[in-house]
């Protein structure tokens, strides 16, 4: 921000900009030559042999699908679940960076981001864009796992509700075979099953009804995470090496 507040893509309040004049201060020179440095890779050559080592995609890990829906859980404990590696600068970290800088327009964002970048040895725009498609892939096979845990739920359910429609036909069956005063037993076997039927389909309901709250949460955060990608869409086609 200090680097910004010198090239002038930021303004600051009072009491922050005395900060940066306290702090060490960059010379003019070189403040023009990180923002030509990043204006100039956003045209399209974004060519950095340091990021490149890092842009090697690993493979996310295989969950099995889970026996109930678990709603709420954290992203965090989502990407570490998939194996997803910290980054030297999380997608999140960007968005909130990018958010600083709404009152910008695209192209002015993009380019005081890549200013940041050129000032900071420690991270590249690679790094968050990778971390974005990295927690996409893990949210997208969390919205699968949610799938087949409602198919199981689905599956289990027919065949505990054929169950229970076979006893009440035996039962059935088995109690008109007998004297009318077991009438009263009939009527409260054919209670119980009816009670069971309603059960199970309840809870098939309630496993379709929370996979369909943790899909649309899913959802709004990769299409939150996508904005990286949309943002910076030509570093990533001409990045070599990136997936």
């Amino acid at each position: 921000m200090r680097t910004l507040a010198k090239v002038g893509l930021v303004e600051l309040e009072e009491d922050e900009m005395k900060a940066v004049e306290a702090a060490e201060e960059m010379s003019d020179d070189e403040a023009r030559r990180i923002i030509a440095e990043a204006s100039g890779r956003g045209g399209g050559d974004d060519t950095q042999p340091a990021a490149a080592a890092r842009s090697e995609p690993e493979p996310l890990v295989e969950l099995p699908p889970a026996t109930t829906i678990e709603e709420g859980q954290s992203f965090e404990a989502l990407y570490q679940a998939a194996g997803v590696r910290p980054s030297p600068f999380s997608a999140e970290k960007l968005l909130r960076l990018l958010e600083g800088l709404k009152v910008m327009d695209p192209a002015s964002r993009k380019t005081a981001v890549r200013a940041m970048d050129a000032a900071d040895d420690s991270w590249t725009i690679e790094d968050p864009i990778i971390d974005a498609q990295r927690k996409v892939g893990a949210l997208e096979a969390g919205k699968r796992r949610l799938e087949e845990t409602v198919q199981e739920a689905a599956s289990k359910g027919d065949a505990d509700l054929k169950a229970q429609a076979e006893y009440e036909t035996q039962a059935t069956a088995e109690i008109r075979k007998q004297i009318a005063d077991l009438e009263a037993l009939l009527q409260r076997e054919v209670q119980q099953v009816a009670e069971a039927r309603a059960k199970i389909q309840a809870q098939v309901e309630a496993s379709r009804q929370a996979a369909a709250r943790e899909r649309a949460r899913l959802d709004a955060e990769i299409e939150r995470l996508a904005e990286i990608t949309k943002l910076f869409s030509s570093t990533i086609t001409s990045q070599p090496g990136s997936q």
